[in-house]
């Protein structure tokens, strides 16, 4: 972390008195302070006070905005009236074309007529006369609807008139046809029946040139529609060509507007921003607009200048703190030594004090033996002075003597197996027969002592890795331990087992021993003792057995503790893995 990182955290950190300058500004520095940030607030509210009353480049951009709207809604109104004239100078030319197939169709079926009558004026049957009868009546009806709807749509002109006659006209010639039909039928005069066909044609090529006049007409109708929508078509693509240049132009307006007032100024700002960001604080903008981006530029230059006077004075400072920093980590590297140098003594003085509570842990623990072998040395020497030499008396001093010696031996053992404990010989096997060949080994002592046993698990529990001579040595000591706490020879020890699963899973990584008894337990201020070596509450211990089992439980990757209540009992639990 750097000088300027630590003043600028807001962490506390001593200075000197010459830096008070990084706290508080002297007279004249703060007169020229005060009067900057006059300066600077009468720049803030000029500039607020501008974009207030003109806010240019936002008007600028509303009136091109306006303008292209305005463009746009005059191109559609334009667009949409002559789309509507196209459309009904179609809609004209179609119903104009199937006015013609109408007109072909009636032309087609009175030829047919005529046919028709011809045959019956000639054979008489009254089958063609119902069918010619019938036929005249359909035609009849078409052109009554067609002359209808031609009156119906309102607008009367010279062409229309013409139409509209020339097909009353051709109704006309049509019952011509038919009551000279209906004459010659009647008459049946087989000699005139030249003169009645010359008849029907006459009439029928009358009709044919009352239909041709009106087919005439519509063609006409339909040269002046097709000649409008042609035009029209010519003045939308023209209209379309114009929004299409009129778009480009606005666009290209916009863009330039937009670089030229808008791009342009951002971009150097930007790039100023960047550089500044660099560490070039002398960077400044020379946009001079009265507009918004001017303002910022403004802004811009204002927050630079100060910047720049601020890491100024603090690069001062920082240079005074920093040779603080470095008187300061001198003293901080000479107080570290002499720490490291008490560091030493007190561990030396440690040492020197645990070996001094071991030894009088060792003393303590051998001088009763030593003080018997003593006073049984001097029985024998009084014996041997006297000349009294009595064997079997003789026999007891020695065997006393060996007692107390094996006893010495068996103390140093067990001091030697605390303070070097040998690695384990792990071997997979089945916890719980070792449990109970623990059980059964001391199960006559329990029984002697009025103690019933209990072993106990729950589940399958799995084959692990262990010593099996050293987990012994933990068993039966803490299983002795329950056995002798019971005083009042009625109670109980009892060891259950369980595994213990892994969180939301079903794998059993360890398997969990609890040896329980309800003996009369372990003091409140004890329990913080019964693993330290040589503390016993037994007159005939040595205060190493827990030690040892510890030390074993640990070796093996487990651990084992102890929870008990004066009076009610104690509970060792000893959690080995799986693995």
């Amino acid at each position: 972390m750097t000088i300027k990182t630590v003043l600028c955290g807001g962490g506390s950190f001593l200075l000197p008195p010459c830096l008070d300058c990084c706290q508080e500004e002297t007279p004249d520095s703060t007169g020229s302070l005060n009067q900057r940030e006059k300066i600077s607030m009468d720049t803030a509210i000029k500039d607020i006070s501008v974009v207030q009353k003109t806010g240019k480049l936002s008007r600028k951009l509303s009136i091109l905005v306006l303008f292209i709207f305005l463009s746009v809604v005059a191109g559609s109104v334009i667009y949409h009236f002559v789309s509507k004239q196209v459309i009904e100078d179609t809609r004209r030319i179609i119903k104009k074309n199937d006015r013609n197939n109408k007109l072909a169709e009636i032309s087609a079926r009175i030829a047919v007529l005529g046919v028709m009558g011809d045959e019956l004026i000639t054979k008489g049957d009254e089958q063609i006369l119902e069918a010619v009868t019938a036929e005249s009546n359909m035609l009849m009806n078409e052109i009554n609807r067609y002359i209808e709807t031609e009156q119906s749509e309102g607008y009367l002109h010279a062409k229309k008139n013409d139409e509209i006659k020339s097909m009353l006209k051709a109704r006309e010639n049509l019952n011509e046809l038919m009551r000279f039909i209906w004459a010659a039928y009647e008459r049946k005069d087989a000699a005139a029946m030249d003169a009645y066909h010359k008849k029907v044609m006459y009439y029928l090529i009358e009709i044919d040139k009352n239909f041709l006049e009106i087919k005439r007409v519509h063609d006409e109708y339909i040269a002046g529609f097709q000649s409008s929508l042609s035009h029209r078509l010519s003045n939308l693509m023209k209209l379309y060509l114009l929004l299409i240049i009129g778009g480009a132009v606005c666009i290209g307006v916009l863009r330039y507007l937009l670089k030229k007032f808008v791009e342009d100024p951002i971009a150097v700002l930007a790039s100023a921003t960047t550089r500044f960001a660099e560490g070039k604080l002398d960077e400044r903008i020379s946009i001079t607009s009265d507009d918004e981006l001017g303002m910022l530029a403004r802004s811009f230059n204002t927050m630079a200048e100060s910047i720049q006077e601020r890491e100024t004075r603090l690069a001062t400072c920082c240079n005074d703190v920093e040779k603080l920093v470095e008187c300061r980590t001198r003293e901080l590297h000479d107080a570290l030594n002499k720490l490291k140098s008490t560091q030493t003594e007190l561990i030396e003085s440690e040492k020197r004090s645990t070996v001094g509570q071991i030894a009088a842990g060792v003393t303590h623990t051998i001088r009763n033996p030593l003080n018997s072998i003593s006073i049984n040395l001097q029985l024998i020497n009084k014996c041997l002075n006297v000349g009294k030499i009595d064997t079997e008396e003789m026999k007891n001093y020695v065997e006393t003597l060996l007692g107390e010696v094996k006893r010495i031996n068996h103390l140093v053992e067990e001091f030697v197996r605390s303070s070097r404990t040998p690695a384990p010989n792990m071997i997979k096997g089945n916890i719980m027969e070792l449990l109970k060949a623990s059980v059964d080994f001391v199960r006559e002592e329990a029984r002697a002592k009025g103690v019933s046993m209990i072993l106990k698990s729950d589940g399958n529990i799995p084959d692990i890795y262990f010593d099996f001579g050293q987990m012994k040595d933990v068993f039966l000591n803490v299983i002795r331990n329950g056995i002798q706490a019971i005083k009042n020879g009625k109670g109980y020890v009892e060891i259950s087992v369980s595994p213990i699963f892994e969180p939301g899973s079903q794998t059993k990584n360890h398997i969990a021993i609890h040896i329980s008894d309800d003996g009369c337990g372990i003091r409140a201020e004890d329990m913080s003792k019964i693993f330290t070596p040589f503390f016993t509450t037994k007159s005939d211990g040595i205060g190493l057995g827990l030690v040892n089992s510890q030390q074993i439980v640990l070796a093996h990757g487990g651990n084992i503790t102890c929870q008990s209540t004066a009076g009610s009992g104690t509970t060792f639990s000893i959690i080995l893995p799986c693995e």
